[in-house]
C-alpha cells in the first residue's frame, strides 16, 4: 500500500490549519502545489511530489510542512542527495520556529551527526528553544547533557588530584606538575579541565595538556597560589600519556 498520498493529505491539513498564512494568494498556491504533489505521488513519482511539497512549504512559510518533508527525505534512501535534502528542510523548519524540528536539529548538533558538525552551544540553545516552544521531549535533554559533561569533568578533577600537583586557585581548573625548579622558576607540565556548566551554557568535558617554563604566583598572607598564567612549551611524552589514560578513564574524547 502506498502511504505517501495519505501523508500529503495530512500536509494539506497543516496548511488549512495555519493560524496566519502569509497571504490568501500564497495559501491558495500552496494548497494547489500539495494537490499536484498528491497526484504525482499517486502516479508513483515521489521525487516530483516531494519537490512540490517543498514549494508549498516555502509559499506557506510552514515549519510543520518543512519538518515533515525533512522526515520524508530521511526515509527515502533511494533518492540521490536525500540526506542533504532532509537537513535543508529541517533547518528551514528551525528558521520558522517549529519546535519539533528545533529538537531534532539540536540533537544533531549535540551528537555531530546528520550532516552537522558538533556544536554544543548551538545544540543546547536550540534544545532550550524547543522546550520553550512547548515541545515536551526537549525539556530533559539539555539538563541530562549538562549533568553528563559535569560528571566527566569532575572525574578528571578527582583523577588529577591523586597526583602530586599544584592546583590553580584563580582563573581555571588547572594543575601544575613540577619537574624542575621552584616558585616562579618552576617548569614541568600543566593540565586543564573544562566542561563545567551552569544555566547560561555548557561545554564538552575536556582535558588539555601543555608544558611550562616559569609560572605566575600570587602570594596572600605568606601563602603562594599558582595562577592560570605561564610560559608555554610542548608537553612531555609522560604528560601526553597520562592525559590519554585519564581521558579514557573518564570517557572523554581528545
Amino acid at each position: 500500500m502506498n502511504r505517501f498520498p495519505f501523508a500529503l493529505a495530512l500536509l494539506l491539513a497543516c496548511v488549512c490549519a495555519m493560524a496566519a498564512p502569509p497571504s490568501d494568494a500564497d495559501l491558495a498556491a500552496a494548497k494547489a502545489k500539495l494537490a499536484e504533489g498528491q497526484a504525482a505521488a499517486e502516479h508513483g513519482d515521489e521525487a516530483t511530489a516531494m519537490g512540490l511539497i517543498g514549494e508549498a512549504a516555502r509559499l506557506a512559510q510552514s515549519g510543520e510542512i518543512a519538518h515533515k518533508l525533512g522526515h520524508f527525505y530521511e526515509g527515502k534512501t533511494e533518492l540521490p542527495g536525500h540526506e542533504a535534502e532532509a537537513l535543508k528542510w529541517f533547518l528551514y523548519a528551525v528558521d520558522l520556529g517549529q519546535a519539533d524540528a528545533m529538537h531534532h536539529v539540536a540533537k544533531r548538533y549535540l551528537e555531530g551527526s546528520g550532516g552537522l558538525q558538533r556544536d554544543v552551544g548551538k545544540g543546547l540553545a536550540l534544545m532550550q528553544a524547543s522546550a520553550d516552544a512547548g515541545y515536551e521531549p526537549a525539556y530533559g535533554v539539555a539538563h541530562r547533557f549538562r549533568e553528563e559533561q559535569d560528571g566527566k569533568a569532575r572525574c578528571l578533577l578527582a583523577a588529577l588530584r591523586e597526583y602530586d600537583m599544584r592546583e590553580v586557585v584563580f582563573g581555571a581548573n588547572r594543575f601544575y606538575q613540577i619537574k624542575a625548579g621552584e616558585g616562579e622558576d618552576a617548569s614541568g607540565d600543566t593540565y586543564e579541565v573544562e566542561g563545567f556548566s551552569n544555566r547560561f551554557g555548557s561545554a564538552l568535558a575536556s582535558l588539555s595538556v601543555d608544558g611550562f617554563d616559569g609560572v605566575d604566583i600570587n602570594e596572600v598572607e605568606g601563602r603562594q597560589f599558582y595562577t592560570d598564567l605561564y610560559t608555554p612549551r610542548p608537553a612531555s611524552a609522560d604528560a601526553l600519556h597520562l592525559a590519554a589514560r585519564l581521558r579514557e578513564k573518564c570517557g572523554v574524547s581528545e
